[in-house]
């Protein structure tokens, strides 16, 4: 995670123990810092990436959570191995039907933050106000959540609510009676490479998946064929996504596509099983 500065003291107790060490990645450094408002050819780009290069450069191998992210790494010429996050197992038992209210329930769960793109998916609700079926809950809280209550607000939208931040023990509860669940994120050639977790959770509970995104997530939604998935940012395009699954008699199907994406790809025996055989290369065992 972020920064990854926090690889040193690793790197330090590797070194004073004689251990191999290895890094898992989430994010890529420097570029994290661009998508967060860095200037690529500042100084302060050029000193963390001096910085990670260095942290790289001490691993024995590093681990990447998505696959795009094999490429920075060539140009260390250091070799990466795929090990994708798998959902937390309480998703797993959720039913492929939710409990039927008379809405149909559209639902993003996790970070609220600059680079969730939040904004897309008010923005998609205000183009489907005059639908009083569709009904838009967000959960999560991070450091955009002001601005997005206050855009909801502002745009006066009554078919949006934002329910702030719920312990992991009420979400499988709230995926349930979902019909389907949303993942956004900014237009950023460095985001796109990313897989954020909750890919991985909506798949395991069988809920599809409409996406406002680019790169690794749109290619294996349109992969698993789990949903529905346009552009990043382009809430116009979302809003036809959302009203076309509103009406979709295949909604069940796309869940249990996801749901079977899941278990072939990121189940969680088979991450840990991947990790174990991956630590065992790096130990010569």
């Amino acid at each position: 995670l972020s920064p990854v500065m926090s690889a040193i003291p690793g790197i330090k107790y590797a070194k004073k123990n004689n251990k191999k060490i290895c890094l898992y990645c989430l994010d890529l450094w420097p570029e994290s810092l661009v998508s967060g408002g860095i200037k690529k050819n500042g100084i302060i780009y050029k000193v963390f990436n001096k910085i990670a290069k260095k942290i790289y450069k001490k691993m024995d191998k590093i681990l990447i959570s998505s696959k795009s992210f094999a490429d920075k790494f060539a140009e260390y010429n250091i070799e990466t191995k795929y090990l994708p996050q798998y959902a937390e197992e309480s998703f797993t038992f959720i039913s492929e039907e939710r409990k039927k209210d008379g809405f149909f329930q559209v639902v993003f769960a996790g970070n609220i933050g600059e680079m969730q793109s939040v904004e897309t998916i008010i923005l998609a609700a205000n183009e489907l106000k005059n639908y009083k079926n569709i009904i838009f809950n967000i959960y999560g809280s991070g450091s955009n959540y002001d601005n997005i209550y206050k855009l909801k607000e502002d745009l006066g939208l009554n078919n949006v609510l934002i329910h702030g931040r719920k312990d992991i023990s009420e979400m499988p509860s709230i995926y349930f009676h979902s019909d389907v669940m949303l993942v956004t994120l900014k237009k950023d050639d460095l985001i796109s490479k990313t897989l954020p977790g909750k890919v991985q959770t909506y798949m395991a509970a069988r809920r599809p998946i409409i996406g406002a995104i680019d790169g690794e997530t749109k290619e294996i939604i349109k992969e698993a064929q789990a949903g529905y998935v346009c552009e990043a940012e382009n809430y116009k395009e979302l809003s036809k996504l959302i009203l076309f699954a509103s009406k979709d008699e295949n909604l069940i199907k796309k869940g249990n596509n996801g749901r079977k994406y899941y278990d072939e790809n990121f189940a969680k025996e088979k991450v840990l099983d991947r990790l174990e055989a991956i630590l065992l290369e790096v130990c010569d065992v």
